[in-house]
């Protein structure tokens, strides 16, 4: 059985990695998963009011731990 750490990491090491594939290719906005595949992301992905909530979740989880911060949203894309 493969090891999951060394498949886990082959995604990342892709994406931080120079690579004639990705330079050619813009992904901005896309998902790199194992093992080394580029895709669009999934509906719920692209739902701006859920990425809304799920970011105001993470402000209020990191505000209870951490104080008042100074970070703001840009859902535009």
């Amino acid at each position: 059985m493969p090891d999951p750490m060394t498949i886990g990491c082959r995604s990342g090491l892709f994406a931080s990695t120079p690579n004639a594939e990705l330079m050619n290719n813009r992904f901005q906005g896309q998902y790199i998963v194992p093992d080394k595949k580029i895709q669009q992301p999934g509906k719920m992905a692209r739902d701006a009011e859920m990425g809304m909530r799920l970011w105001e979740l993470c402000m209020k989880v990191l505000e209870a731990k951490l104080g008042k911060l100074d970070y703001k949203v840009d859902l535009s894309y």
